[in-house]
């Protein structure tokens, strides 16, 4: 895991995350759907057809899920996988050690915290700790939905105008739908729904952005 997340190897990241998901390893495999994701390189994949439309975004609800049960979790300190994920320890049964050189001690550049005896690290208040963990979280899946948003802008699910209205396309260069039968309209249908149920999840998280804002970003859910 940590090789291919070392050498941006996305084919492995999700085998990897595949596997842990299903093994529930969560915390293994929220790292790897968060490095596959976080690659801006993804908008270069090929989604060219319906099934790995539908492939890209199973994959994305599951990181979104794993994403939300970490930000909803009232005491991550009390939990073994996110202190390993994360990198911190309990100090004290107020306080927590923050690794230096990790996501959640980032999120406390420029503030004043006592310094640990190992280096940099840095010693936090527990309640401190879980506002900066929870809104610093979001953010970071914000951006995620962001980039999603435009990936998911696919057009194998955009039917051709000249098939409905005439029966035919003479078009050579047209990439719409041209084969508009059961199979593609459940594919169709199943894609759709897996970007609803992630607008859902994303619903229920604290301030990730209000719900009209969501929507216009996401407003080809509806076909639009």
């Amino acid at each position: 895991m940590f090789k291919a997340i070392y050498s941006s190897d996305m084919k492995s990241l999700k085998h990897l995350g595949r596997k842990l998901w299903a093994s529930e390893n969560s915390p293994g495999a929220l790292l790897c759907f968060d490095h596959l994701f976080s690659d801006p390189s993804l908008s270069e994949l090929e989604i060219r057809t319906g099934e790995q439309a539908i492939s890209f975004l199973e994959l994305f609800h599951k990181y979104v899920r794993l994403m939300h049960q970490v930000i909803m979790h009232q005491k991550p300190w009390d939990s073994a996988g996110i202190q390993k994920l994360f990198a911190f320890y309990p100090a004290s049964e107020d306080y927590l050690i923050l690794r230096r050189g990790t996501f959640i001690h980032d999120c406390y550049k420029g503030e004043e915290f006592p310094r640990s005896q190992t280096e940099n690290d840095l010693k936090v208040p527990c309640l401190n700790f879980w506002q900066h963990f929870n809104e610093s979280l979001t953010a970071r899946l914000h951006q995620r939905v962001l980039v999603e948003t435009d990936i998911s802008r696919v057009h194998v699910f955009d039917p051709c105008p000249s098939i409905g209205f005439c029966g035919q396309c003479n078009k050579n260069d047209c990439h719409l739908a041209h084969e508009l039968d059961v199979p593609w309209y459940n594919r169709r249908a199943r894609f759709h729904f897996q970007q609803i149920l992630i607008l859902h999840t994303l619903q229920t998280l604290p301030d990730v952005m209000d719900f009209p804002t969501c929507i216009r970003q996401r407003r080809y859910v509806s076909g639009h």
